[in-house]
């Protein structure tokens, strides 16, 4: 019986390798990848998500948006923010998915 995840990130180039590795796992059923801002803004972690699933093949991994900042702490500096928006060198996507806010879709 396959282990039921939901992948939390934000995701840039340090996690994309850890979430292909999952999304490749046969031992994993991934039930979605909620994204949140840390070291990179939100918009910039869901594209990362969407771009991440299309280069597995797995469009079918639903992915939900998270909070828009981090919860704890303040967003990092303008400097390291900068270094870290490097964007992922992927070509654009051609699936776009639908947005939802994970908090209406996870049942606990």
């Amino acid at each position: 019986m396959k282990t039921k995840i939901i992948i939390d990130t934000d995701p840039g180039q340090d996690d994309a390798v850890a979430i292909l590795l999952a999304l490749a796992s046969p031992e994993l059923d991934i039930l979605g990848i909620t994204t949140v801002a840390g070291n990179i803004p939100l918009a910039r972690t869901q594209n990362n998500a969407r771009k991440i699933c299309e280069v597995a093949g797995r469009k079918d991994v639903k992915r939900f948006a998270g909070a828009l900042r981090p919860l704890l702490r303040q967003l990092p500096s303008l400097i390291s923010m900068l270094i870290r928006m490097q964007p992922m060198s992927f070509s654009m996507p051609v699936y776009t998915g639908q947005y939802c806010h994970w908090m209406s879709r996870i049942r606990i």
